[in-house]
């Protein structure tokens, strides 16, 4: 994928005008989030999977928040039910997982059915579900990266839906 398919996928699953995430974009290849390739039509960088997860929170969110959430640790893994999906998917830090949530949706290493939503509390807390129904029990894991211990009496959620990943898995 190159940068201009990015861009054109972020605006249609953000719904934000192509501008605006052609600016968010850039900023994310100014601070190294997003490679950067040459000038031209036929010279851009083929992005790999962190390119394609930065590009997507760098248009949810400013480009610092980006550098701190993916550093998050795992601080929490709970298999629910079922077969785990733990062989595919990184759970070092937020930025691992969903590298290698988007490299497993490329490679068909994680199948269709598989469900991944990811919800963003402010900056400061990220819950990930993921939900397998084709194994006949429903598999459910849920982990959850940098707990803040304080409550929120209301606070800004941002969902992403695996719909989103499959978007941008597409070559």
């Amino acid at each position: 994928m190159k940068s201009y398919t990015l861009k054109s996928i972020l605006s249609e699953i953000t719904r934000m005008p192509a501008g605006t995430v052609s600016g968010r974009v850039q900023a994310a290849q100014n601070a190294g989030l997003v490679t950067v390739g040459g000038r031209g039509r036929y010279s851009g960088a083929d992005l790999d999977d962190g390119d394609r997860v930065n590009g997507l929170l760098c248009c949810l969110f400013d480009v610092e928040a980006v550098k701190r959430m993916r550093r998050y640790p795992c601080v929490n893994y709970e298999n629910v039910t079922g077969n785990s999906q733990r062989d595919e998917l990184d759970h070092t830090n937020l930025g691992c997982f969903l590298d290698s949530a988007m490299a497993a949706m490329r490679s068909g290493k994680l199948e269709s059915e598989v469900k991944v939503g990811v919800e963003f509390y402010d900056t400061s807390s990220v819950w990930v579900g993921v939900r397998n129904p084709a194994i006949g029990l429903p598999s459910f894991e849920v982990l959850t990266f940098n707990h803040s211990k304080e409550e929120y009496l209301i606070a800004h959620v941002t969902r992403i839906d695996s719909e989103a990943f499959r978007r941008l898995a597409v070559d």
